[in-house]
């Protein structure tokens, strides 16, 4: 289905089959030339998958192996039978990243890993790093955007309650709304972007999502606003602004039109103790296909952090 050719190579992981059947994760392995001793393992967001080989390309040039998940039901792993991205309960994701961080330890002999999340991935690892504090533990938590909140009106998360608790009791319930084209075609190159993307398995107008979908992040929202004393390192990178998402326009090039940054930033002190927070000038929804002034803070970010927060970068 892919229509990408990357310079790395790619690890299948048979997954527990659920109530409709098979279920599959596959882990990018990005090549770097010498042995590393450190390692990152990316987990993408909602409607994606992992095509940004830039960022792996950044890693390996300091140093870094890194290693990308295209979780169930998403990109790579997407097979005939599943709906795109659907989920119940993200805590399922927690089986293919335990298979990954085994991977990096087991296969590569790479003790150092951090791990990353952009959006719907950063909740994701967010309440990862809650569960297992002690046990499949990793060195660092960086955050690219993570979804910490429904970007709604307040009429809209007035009945978000409302909608979840639909959705555990009747799941396959569409929702009521998904995202906009104009995200999408801020990035594309197609349209307004500078990147090129599958557009079968991470279309511009998104994959349509059900109510058990929304009770699945609404509860694990829920969970991480009431604190998770993650015990790491944690970087929480932010676009500086937002603005409504909606039809294209000129000013997605330069915020984020997907969530609100001020939950972020308010939600952020809830993951623990050591948290670093730091707001992107000119940053996109995903800061890693910001313009490249944007893009070269978020890596000189990234690289502060590393070496002065962690043993993952020491040189």
């Amino acid at each position: 289905m892919l229509k990408e050719t990357f310079p790395g190579k790619t690890v299948t992981f048979q997954l527990t089959p659920d109530k409709i059947g098979q279920n599959i994760a596959t882990l990018y392995v990005h090549p770097i030339l010498v042995q590393p001793v450190s390692a990152v393992l990316y987990i993408h967001g909602f409607n994606d998958y992992f095509f940004q080989i830039h960022v792996a390309d950044w890693f390996t040039s300091q140093g870094i192996q890194f290693f990308a998940l295209d979780l169930r039901r998403y990109g790579r792993s997407l097979l005939p039978h599943q709906k795109p991205g659907d989920t119940h309960n993200i805590a399922e994701y927690f089986e293919e990243i335990i298979l990954a961080l085994n991977y990096i330890r087991t296969k590569k002999g790479i003790k150092n890993i951090a791990l990353m999340g952009h959006s719907t991935g950063g909740l994701i690892t967010s309440l990862y790093c809650s569960q297992f504090k002690d046990y499949y533990p990793v060195d660092a938590l960086i955050l690219n955007s993570p979804f910490f909140e429904f970007n709604m009106s307040y009429i809209e998360k007035c009945l978000l309650p409302v909608m979840a608790a639909l959705g555990k009791i009747f799941p396959g319930i569409p929702a009521p709304a998904s995202l906009s084209k104009g995200y999408g075609e801020s990035i594309h190159k197609e349209f307004h972007g500078e990147w090129e993307f599958d557009r079968l398995i991470k279309p511009i107008e998104g994959h349509r999502v059900e109510l058990g979908w929304v009770n699945a992040i609404y509860t694990a929202q829920r969970t991480l606003q009431k604190g998770l004393d993650i015990r790491l390192p944690i970087l929480v990178m932010y676009a500086e602004k937002s603005v409504k998402p909606g039809t294209y326009r000129e000013d997605m090039q330069t915020a984020d039109s997907v969530l609100n940054v001020a939950d972020i930033e308010r939600i952020a002190d809830s993951l623990g103790k050591q948290v670093t927070k730091k707001a992107i000038p000119e940053g996109m929804h995903d800061l890693m296909l910001s313009n490249k002034t944007a893009r070269q803070e978020v890596f000189k970010t990234i690289k502060d952090f590393l070496q002065n927060k962690t043993d993952i970068l020491t040189n």
